[in-house]
């Protein structure tokens, strides 16, 4: 091939057996560098931009689609949906040979399914709008990771919503004798309080097999059903709030209370 130029990027949509789309319209969107369509389950994403290799227009499309499946992870407390790679369209922009044949040549296709168990299925009637002011950065992802974990049984509430709460607090680039918390309530416009209940409650309360602390402040008493409640909704808040900063660090955000955690 001499010159050539990504026409388009396939995905099938992947639910989780919670989830169910029940024939929702089409949804198209653009962005600077492609449009997109989502229909029928499957993603056509058109390149405006011009990418010469799959790995390019996947760099460009691809965080994107990250963003959208984390916002919608987020409202729905799981990772509902997952844009699988199939497929690229790439032609060749170079002048035609002289037997005037066009030249086409289809990128590899990579595609794996998942099956999952039968359960009770939420049904929509249109596919989720993707996020306008939310960027799934490394540390938004690093967050989820954790939180995924603990929705797997795989790691405690109270090591992964320190863990979460030091990617806020450390961001600033402050430690903790440094005002590290006071930072992090200014820079992502959170009531004080919120961290400092959530670093009170991951820092002294636990019982013995899920306690991150042993020392002279540690109680040793369990979590109530309440406080694990409230935290687990704590820690899904900062994760939002992360993305919404990290897509435009600029931006004025709304402060966030007490009250916003249900």
């Amino acid at each position: 091939m001499i010159d050539p130029h990504l026409v388009s990027l396939h995905y099938q949509l992947e639910t989780q057996a919670t989830i169910k789309f029940d024939d929702p319209p089409p949804l198209d969107g653009n962005q600077t560098e492609f449009a997109y369509r989502l229909e029928s389950g499957r993603l056509t994403v058109m390149m405006k931009q011009h990418c010469a290799t799959e790995e390019a227009a996947r760099n460009i499309v691809e965080p994107f689609l990250r963003s959208w499946e984390l916002d919608f992870a987020i409202r729905r407390n799981s990772r509902a949906i997952t844009f699988l790679f199939e497929k690229s369209e790439i032609i060749d922009l170079a002048p035609l040979p002289p037997d005037g044949s066009v030249r086409c040549i289809a990128g590899t296709a990579h595609l794996t399914l998942t099956a999952y168990a039968p359960t009770v299925v939420a049904g929509f009637k249109d596919y989720p709008e993707p996020p306008t002011n939310f960027k799934a950065s490394s540390d938004v992802e690093n967050m989820w990771f954790r939180y995924a974990r603990f929705l797997e049984d795989r790691e405690p509430l109270l090591s992964m919503a320190y863990a979460c709460l030091t990617v806020i607090e450390g961001s600033t680039g402050l430690k903790g004798n440094q005002g590290a918390r006071d930072g992090a309530a200014r820079m992502y416009a959170v009531d004080r309080q919120v961290l400092k209940h959530l670093g009170e409650l991951v820092s002294t309360k636990g019982g013995p097999a899920e306690a991150r602390k042993f020392d002279a402040g540690a109680t040793l008493q369990e979590l109530t059903n309440a406080e694990r409640g409230w935290v687990a909704a704590a820690v899904r808040l900062l994760i939002r709030r992360k993305g919404e900063y990290d897509a435009n660090p600029g931006s004025t955000l709304t402060q966030l209370t007490m009250g916003d955690i249900q």
